[in-house]
């Protein structure tokens, strides 16, 4: 395996991890009513983003920006977006051509 695909390998193993831990741990805080993660998760969600950019993948939009964080928390629902998001972008670039894509839009029932 080359540099490139072991990097590839250890963003997804890092994302996926990200998203299983944050299933099994839920909100860690609740404040004002708005269910919120703490910020060191967004810091690991961003080297595994750096780690794809490096493979030259254009990931920037996934990214949490600054104003979208409160002092040392995020809004959950907003992170497992984003996470959910690049998880999903990955799944589709990254599967072969000779495997069939994940379908993308919406289809009517068929006649």
């Amino acid at each position: 395996m080359d540099e490139a695909q072991d990097r590839l390998t250890r963003a997804h193993a890092r994302l996926t991890g990200l998203r299983r831990h944050c299933d099994a741990e839920g909100a860690s805080e609740n404040l004002g009513g708005v269910a919120m993660f703490q910020a060191k998760y967004v810091e690991e969600f961003h080297d595994a983003l750096d780690h794809l950019a490096s493979c030259g993948f254009n990931v920037e939009e996934f990214r949490v920006k600054p104003e979208h964080l409160m002092g040392i928390y995020v809004d959950r629902a907003l992170f497992l977006a984003k996470l959910d998001s690049v998880l999903t972008y990955f799944e589709i670039v990254t599967t072969p051509a000779e495997r069939p894509k994940p379908q993308l839009g919406f289809h009517g029932p068929t006649r």
